[in-house]
């Protein structure tokens, strides 16, 4: 799968969402309720020149029909001074396209990119049940960077499984349980990448024992990578930790920004699928990906 092509729907649907929004508030901003009841219309003079008409309506109500219908009460040139409301009620009736349609080719990349990543997922499901002269892709990656210490300290590492096993409600694709919806998110990106990580291993950051959210090994770059994920930003004490967290990582060559992911939310601000997606296009995926392939 072109993780290119996935990124951009991404960014398309971004941008489609942020004009409808921009739109929407623009239309709030000069929308009056007295505007409902008139149109505007362009006729072009003889001489060139081009004059707009108002069309009053009024809802009526026929006796045969119980329905409300709008039905004309007059008509009126606009004179050239009312130019503010003319420029109001173009801007009204491009806005009540536009955003629509918006809203609309916002929500069909959606749907395509869900496809997409549906698609991705049944390709590794379907990788392992290929007989074992197809599947060589572990072979090759064993051959690659059998040599790497952090690829042979990675294929060591396993969930901790007297970690807390009681606070893991949440079940992944991977058929594994995690704490959180967020951590699920990120945990069901990964998989439907193919980037293998293990979730939660017990592992000594400056003498101390840590059970990282995720740890990664990218096969883009051979590295090793922390996932940790800060779902709780909106208290003091939480915060506190993550700061001395981030530091005891950092003595370990863990460094924010580099091998070290971070992400964060608050209850007012939950983590998007969106920002896992470009996390991942940042840190994980690279063209060098494609050469062991």
């Amino acid at each position: 799968m072109d993780e290119f092509i996935l990124s951009m729907l991404l960014m398309a649907v971004r941008f489609y969402e942020e004009a409808a929004a921009r739109m929407t508030a623009t239309l709030r901003a000069i929308d009056r309720p007295e505007y409902e009841n008139y149109s505007l219309s362009a006729r072009r003079l003889r001489g060139g020149e081009v004059a707009y008409w108002l069309t009053e309506t009024a809802l009526t109500h026929t006796p045969d029909n119980e329905r409300p219908r709008r039905q004309r009460v007059r008509q009126l040139r606009l004179p050239e001074k009312l130019t503010s409301l003319r420029e109001k009620l173009q801007l009204r009736y491009y806005l009540k396209k536009a955003i629509p349609r918006a809203t609309q080719n916002a929500q069909l990349l959606k749907n395509c990119h869900r496809k997409l990543l549906t698609i991705q997922s049944n390709l590794i499901e379907l990788e392992k049940g290929f007989p074992s002269a197809y599947a060589c892709r572990e072979e090759r990656l064993l051959r690659k960077f059998s040599e790497n210490a952090e690829f042979r300290f990675f294929q060591k590492l396993r969930t901790d499984p007297d970690y807390h096993p009681e606070d893991r409600i949440h079940s992944t694709k991977r058929g594994e349980k995690v704490r959180s919806k967020a951590e699920c998110m990120i945990a069901d990106a990964l998989y439907l990448r193919g980037i293998d990580y293990v979730y939660e291993p017990l592992l000594l950051i400056n003498g101390q024992e840590f059970h990282p959210d995720f740890v990664i090994f990218s096969y883009a770059d051979g590295r090793l990578y922390i996932w940790e994920h800060c779902g709780s930003m909106d208290k003091l004490s939480y915060r506190n930790d993550v700061a001395w967290r981030t530091t005891q990582y950092f003595m370990e060559d863990y460094n924010a920004g580099d091998n070290l992911i971070m992400t964060y939310e608050t209850a007012k601000s939950p983590l998007l699928s969106e920002t896992i997606e470009e996390t991942i296009n940042h840190y994980l995926y690279s063209w060098r990906f494609k050469e062991i392939l």
